[in-house]
């Protein structure tokens, strides 16, 4: 059983994350990924250097209604004027695939 359809209410855009060689920042066409969920979140996330900081907001996305897309840590996610980072993507599972992911967003 998904998601249900009408709580993937929101449109996304989805910038893959790219690392900076020193010499030209390229440009990323953004993907748009529809039929998701933004919520509000209170949850403290810990960074790989050991700060504190607050994630703004929990994505969900679900394995049939929403649009396909490999999200990765570090890739932005533009929401109306809001562009907020990935800090973890979690995976949830069925018995026998992907059921849907949470990305906590900063």
């Amino acid at each position: 059983m998904s998601i249900k359809r009408e709580l993937l209410i929101h449109k996304v855009q989805y910038y893959p994350y790219v690392k900076d060689d020193g010499w030209q920042q390229p440009v990323i066409d953004p993907i748009d990924v529809k039929r998701v969920r933004i919520e509000p979140a209170d949850t403290l996330y810990v960074d790989n250097t050991g700060v504190q900081k607050k994630a703004r907001s929990r994505m969900f996305w679900d394995s049939v209604w929403s649009t396909y897309c490999n999200f990765k840590v570090q890739g932005k996610i533009k929401f109306e004027d809001q562009e907020m980072t990935i800090v973890e993507v979690q995976k949830y599972y069925d018995k026998h695939k992907l059921h849907h992911m949470e990305l906590l967003l900063i």
